[in-house]
């Protein structure tokens, strides 16, 4: 069982940088391998890897006979034993942690993509229809977004503008409370025009055109979209613009029944995007991420521990926060060739 424990780290002001040429000899790491990992975003993991010895075969043991043409003729067993265990469905809890720091790793990685001028942030809503249909459309929820995500790539495709695109869902918690239908919103984050001298691919005609045609595909009838999607150019840094939307969830639905109305997934990012993101994560072994380990406490890092089981002797396995000195965040980039 994991818990946490809170630690403020106290950097000093005057920080010396570690780098590869100039490493710190760190103890012999006895436990396990040290990890670590950083993020576009800022966001940290120290960790450690505990050494698990495998079990020596025995020598002794007789080998099965081996079976004609390769076949195998060991019997499968089944054991009645233990009672069937019924998973719990994905998304319960909202927006994971994993997701979180990949959604905010997603917008630093896009600000360096296109700027914020060039930046379009979609709110597209469920309207208001029956319980009922909002259960259907509850159910379909991850086919209208793919294929709302498709849309949009394929307008950025024709206006020569890389597909790259990130989003979050939300559910709507004033609908919720007022009358007790799970409505859902999607929040997206895309490059909007090519520059400044371009319009914009998606206005909100458009947008409510495709969100009318799939919804209307879906429940076989005419449905009034016109106050159910928002356009606009995020005012500040795009990072906290979507941080707001990311601690929301279905965690404040009280009915055991509503749970089945949630989402399986709460984010998702295009595969050029992700493949972005994926390439800007700095990941460490070795003497490196060992002083990150040792170190973290002088270092702009704000961090908690996350601890295993008494199984493990209670030894701290993460060290898991965020870099609060963007210059610092800048130069680990710089020394670890991600620009």
């Amino acid at each position: 069982m994991l818990t946490r424990h809170s630690v403020k780290s106290s950097p000093s002001r005057d920080v010396t940088l570690h780098t590869p040429q100039k490493v710190c000899t760190p103890q012999k790491d006895t436990q396990g391998q040290h990890l670590a990992t950083i993020f576009p975003s800022g966001d940290f993991i120290a960790s450690v890897r505990p050494r698990v010895r495998s079990p020596k075969p025995d020598k002794s043991a007789t080998p099965p006979e081996s079976s004609p043409m390769g076949l195998s003729d060991a019997t499968i067993s089944q054991n009645t034993s233990k009672p069937l265990v019924k998973r719990t469905r994905k998304g319960q809890l909202g927006i994971n942690s994993h997701g979180k720091r990949m959604l905010r790793s997603s917008a630093a990685v896009a600000s360096k993509l296109f700027p914020r001028s060039l930046t379009t942030f979609c709110t597209v809503t469920t309207p208001t229809i029956s319980k009922d249909e909002n259960w259907i459309v509850n159910a379909n929820w991850s086919e209208l977004v793919r294929q709302l995500i498709q849309w949009i790539s394929n307008q950025q495709v024709k206006n020569g503008i890389s597909p790259d695109i990130s989003y979050c869902i939300e559910v709507q918690e004033k609908r919720y409370k007022d009358s007790g239908i799970v409505g859902l919103h999607l929040h997206i984050v895309c490059q909007g025009r090519k520059s400044l001298k371009h319009g914009y691919i998606i206005t909100p005609e458009s947008l409510d055109t495709e969100w009318k045609r799939l919804l209307e595909k879906l429940l076989n009838r005419s449905v009034d979209v016109s106050a159910c999607n928002k356009l606009e150019t995020p005012r500040g840094d795009l990072a906290k613009e979507i941080g707001k939307y990311l601690s929301k969830g279905g965690t404040h639905l009280t009915q055991g029944d509503d749970k089945g109305l949630l989402p399986t997934a709460w984010w998702g990012m295009t595969k050029t995007l992700k493949a972005k993101v994926l390439a800007a994560i700095i990941k460490l072994t070795g003497a490196d991420a060992t002083y990150y380990w040792d170190n973290i406490a002088d270092l702009p890092i704000k961090y908690w521990l996350v601890r295993l089981s008494a199984t493990y002797g209670n030894y701290p396995v993460a060290k898991v926060g965020w870099i609060t000195d963007k210059s610092f965040l800048a130069t680990l980039q710089n020394i670890y060739s991600y620009t």
